[in-house]
């Protein structure tokens, strides 16, 4: 593929992902017609199908996009065992991006960001016991849980008091038991 078709590839997927956001702050997901994001975008149907097969794909690669940004400079946190650090930097990046956060939370499968966490973090299971497991999942309840309760709250609190909320609930035990060496985002080439 030469260097103009794909920035023309991306350009369609920004218009797209773009027009998507803007049709979702007033319409849920599945009441918005590809016709209808294909107009508001500015591409063609062919374009929209050539970049994704549903638009609950085309929501997926928003969060995606979304989530990859934070991580992408919050990972060493994890890494490093400085889950204050790593909360305190997620909630400051959710509040600023509080529009961005609203409009997904406010599609009805909100399940779908719980669901896309979940399958984001992929422990090496063999490596570590149910126990863990569960444990690593309830890190991940927990923190999923508290930020819509923020949302819905229209962010009440600073990021510092969430963050050290988050600490209280998750003691050192976190990194006693080394459990951070078991978070690893998936990279892109991975199924989820």
């Amino acid at each position: 593929m030469t260097s103009s078709n794909k920035n023309n590839l991306e350009l369609s997927k920004e218009s797209l992902r773009t027009a998507l956001l803007q049709l979702m702050h007033d319409t849920p997901l599945h009441q918005i017609k590809v016709t209808q994001l294909c107009q508001k975008a500015g591409v063609s149907r062919m374009a929209y199908y050539r970049n994704y097969p549903s638009l609950l794909a085309l929501y997926q690669d928003i969060i995606h996009s979304f989530l990859a940004e934070f991580l992408q400079n919050s990972y060493h946190y994890i890494q490093a065992g400085r889950w204050q650090d790593f909360w305190l930097e997620f909630f400051t990046y959710i509040h600023q991006h509080q529009d961005l956060v609203r409009i997904i939370l406010n599609h009805q499968s909100q399940s779908e960001i719980l669901h896309y966490l979940n399958q984001l973090f992929v422990p090496k299971y063999q490596e570590i016991s149910q126990q863990q497991q569960y444990y690593i999942r309830g890190i991940i309840g927990l923190t999923y849980n508290i930020m819509l309760a923020w949302v819905e709250s229209d962010f009440n609190l600073l990021p510092e008091d969430l963050a050290q909320l988050c600490q209280q609930m998750i003691p050192s035990s976190l990194t006693d038991q080394g459990l951070h060496q078991f978070f690893h985002p998936k990279s892109d080439n991975q199924d989820s």
